[in-house]
């Protein structure tokens, strides 16, 4: 029986860790394509001051 309790203990880490891995990972794929909306907006905006000067 310990055995079993051992292996389901460890099978729900690796779900868990499995887990906490893919939310890192949309997080840092969202927070790129914020960065990226930002850039082109920096970038829009740049181009939009050089018309008006």
């Amino acid at each position: 029986m310990a055995a079993a309790s051992m292996a389901l203990v460890l099978a729900t880490d690796i779900v868990e860790s499995s887990a906490k891995a893919m939310v890192h990972v949309l997080n840092n794929i969202w927070r790129a394509a914020e960065v990226e909306k930002e850039l082109q907006r920096k970038a829009q905006n740049k181009e939009n001051n050089k018309e008006t000067v």
